[in-house]
């Protein structure tokens, strides 16, 4: 017996030694077009994410703050308090003491110090951590980026950091659904019957445009976005859509003999003669969630909508519906990438990059008419798709009260460390006030 622990005592020691090794996950890295071998004097970016103190007490006490029956609930902390929680400055001078030691730069660093940038050449970073990188372009952004298949990282930095983001993590494949529930798919059929591309959407506001033109395109779109194996991959994308449509129709059906119709959800039909197509119009929508004019005026919050894969929103058609529904009449703020075009998107054939952008903002700024409302475009998916998200919106002063996201990534195309990594965030975000709608459907998240 003590030679089998002898054994293993060893074993863990010579682990422990030469650092733990982390691969690529094989379903983010399909999503890349491979290029060639890395020049050794290329630079690449790498975050360390630093052990955070009390990382495994940031669960209780964010249900301290959100649970309505916790003495506490409602007690958010500030942003100076949640760094003070959280960092480990130990840890984090230790790590610039490594970058010191081997030539690397560092290129910035969160507020918190929890997580720092640092840059160095391919050969450092092979040398350090036992890399091969290569480059490859990124499936949504056509971005050009640096990755290995397997790195592994040194024994000394084991007691400071949690990941290495930038090495071996691929980004994942962010699924955009937003058209989906406009597209129907006959299980029956083996192909799919689309308009010509010529169709060209109607202008004015979104409830009042040309539906066969804007189904055509959605299907259109949606089928060139399946064929790139974007939506959904296997022999069963049709069964999928179809199934989740049904499913949605069905439910909507069983409301209808529910002992509770008098609180179902049953919005006003677009076409009376298609009930199972309804409209979901502001007047019911504020009429059912019991929203009254001092909330809709209450200027206290502030709300975003979360915007990537190029989507945008109209601001004339924001306007319209606006105006159509005599909502206030407020525009949207935009944050995120500079110089992205919130507007472009929306003209002619390219309408359905604005389809999701634009219902989102109309129907957030119905709900909360009195806040500032912003369109944040997040085209930053290379340490983790919604890290370096959640840590722009963890360094604001003032927290965003609602953040709403209708993007998904798949969670088997992203690695445990990334997951790790957003969760943390998300719960300091929670400590803050920050809510976090994320939308789900037997598609995933949209």
């Amino acid at each position: 017996m003590n030679a089998i622990l002898t054994f293993f005592l060893f074993l863990l020691s010579v682990l422990c030694a030469h650092g733990w090794v982390m691969k690529a996950v094989e379903r983010a890295k399909s999503h890349h077009t491979y290029v060639t071998r890395a020049v050794s004097s290329d630079e690449v970016e790498v975050m360390f994410s630093v052990k955070h103190s009390n990382a495994n007490k940031l669960e209780e006490e964010l249900m301290k703050v959100s649970d309505p029956y916790s003495p506490s609930y409602g007690q958010h902390w500030t942003k100076q308090e949640v760094i003070d929680f959280t960092k480990n400055d130990a840890s984090t001078a230790a790590i610039r003491e490594y970058f010191d030691r081997n030539g690397i730069t560092e290129v910035k660093a969160t507020d918190d110090k929890l997580y720092l940038f640092a840059r160095a050449s391919v050969a450092i970073w092979e040398s350090l951590l036992g890399a091969e990188f290569h480059e490859y372009v990124n499936g949504n952004t056509q971005k050009k980026l640096l990755r290995s298949d397997e790195m592994t990282i040194p024994a000394v930095l084991h007691d400071h950091v949690t990941h290495l983001s930038g090495v071996v993590n691929f980004p994942p494949p962010v699924e955009w659904h937003g058209t989906i529930h406009t597209v129907d798919v006959d299980e029956t059929k083996s192909t799919t019957t689309t308009a010509s591309s010529s169709t060209k959407a109607v202008a004015g506001p979104m409830n009042s445009y040309n539906k066969a033109a804007a189904k055509s395109a959605a299907a259109n779109m949606v089928s060139h976005r399946m064929e790139a194996g974007l939506l959904s991959r296997g022999k069963n994308k049709q069964r999928v859509m179809h199934k989740t449509r049904t499913a949605i129709k069905d439910a909507h059906r069983a409301s209808a003999s529910s002992s509770l119709s008098s609180r179902r959800l049953q919005a006003e039909p677009d076409d009376p003669s298609n009930p199972d197509a309804p409209f979901l119009k502001p007047p019911f929508l504020l009429d059912y969630l019991g929203i009254d004019n001092t909330y809709l005026t209450d200027k206290s919050a502030n709300q975003e909508v979360y915007a990537a894969l190029k989507q945008n929103f109209d601001p004339d058609d924001l306007k319209k519906f606006q105006n159509m529904f005599n909502l206030v009449e407020k525009e949207a703020l935009t944050l995120g990438e500079t110089g992205h075009d919130v507007v472009g998107g929306c003209a002619g054939q390219k309408l359905n990059n604005c389809l999701e952008g634009t219902l989102d903002i109309q129907y957030i700024m119905a709900t909360a008419q009195g806040c500032d409302t912003y369109f944040d475009y997040d085209a930053e998916y290379e340490h983790g798709w919604l890290v370096i998200w959640a840590q722009t919106l963890n360094a604001r002063e003032d927290p965003i009260s609602v953040a709403s996201i209708s993007y998904g990534a798949p969670e088997s195309a992203m690695s445990g460390p990334d997951l790790d990594t957003f969760a943390t965030e998300a719960m300091k975000l929670g400590l803050r006030g920050t809510f976090l709608p994320l939308f789900l459907t037997p598609l995933g998240l949209i």
